[in-house]
């Protein structure tokens, strides 16, 4: 495969799903996106926080339009990803939140990446194969090569 991971993160930390899908599909590196997600945090908060360790929904989408490639997330239901594959559009880029986890999904190729692995691998081959769908977001003006 041809596609790269993004580099991981200058801070002496694990890197988290959230911020790890969106600088994958936004071309950016974690670190940049991490802040501009604890900046976005920050602004809905009154009382402010130092690191994120977990995303919504909607926040991932706040940050989105500020990283220049929209998603709107939907709904799924009682779908596991594999059979969630035969309901995504082929050459498409698509965020997939499985219970509680966000992996990026390249469907021209069928492939995914996240967090935890760091490397595009087939979707068949993947340990999130099983784990049901929370929700899908098909990525408009990806970076993906």
């Amino acid at each position: 495969m041809n596609k790269t991971a993004i580099a991981g993160t200058s801070r002496k930390a694990i890197t988290w799903c959230g911020p790890y899908a969106l600088a994958t599909v936004a071309g950016l590196t974690y670190d940049e996106v991490y802040e501009k997600m604890l900046r976005a945090y920050n602004k809905k908060r009154y009382t402010k926080v130092k690191h994120i360790t977990g995303v919504t929904n909607s926040l991932m989408e706040r940050v989105s339009k500020i990283c220049r490639c929209t998603f709107k997330f939907e709904r799924v239901t009682k779908r596991t990803l594999n059979q969630t594959m035969d309901h995504l559009d082929p050459n498409r880029i698509y965020i997939v939140l499985v219970t509680g986890h966000y992996i990026v999904v390249d469907t021209r190729d069928w492939t995914m990446i996240d967090n935890q692995n760091m490397d595009w691998v087939p979707i068949k081959e993947s340990a999130h194969r099983l784990k049901r769908v929370r929700s899908v977001a098909e990525v408009k003006n990806h970076k993906v090569p």
